[in-house]
């Protein structure tokens, strides 16, 4: 019996790498999108680039809705065509309640008395 490695088994007979490649180039750069827009983000805030009648906080916050975008746009990547749309559907809406929960956890950890 020949004794190979496992990796080495994985990756010459159930990889195709051209494909594997090809395919995550778009989830590549949907998170860099979603990278550059937090990058932004979080600039505005230490550089103060706010206006009177915009803060920085409040520009801040609008930016991250880049983020949300690139996010939508790495899942709908990764998933569109690879999967049943059921399937593809089922994920959604997974990521939507984790992203409820965390926000609702958040709000409930670090909310100010208004």
């Amino acid at each position: 019996m020949d004794q190979q490695p496992a990796l080495l088994i994985v990756s010459d007979r159930d990889f195709v790498w051209r494909d594997y490649r090809a395919g995550n180039r778009q989830v590549r750069r949907w998170i860099g999108i979603g990278f550059g827009a937090w990058t932004a983000s979080q600039l505005v805030i230490a550089l103060e680039l706010g206006t009177a009648a915009t803060p920085a906080a409040d520009l801040s916050l609008a930016m991250l809705g880049g983020v949300l975008v690139a996010a939508l746009g790495a899942y709908w990547a990764a998933l569109h065509g690879r999967v049943s749309r059921r399937e593809e559907l089922a994920v959604y809406l997974d990521a939507a309640i984790v992203g409820a929960a965390v926000t609702a956890l958040l709000l409930a950890l670090f909310q100010t008395g208004a």
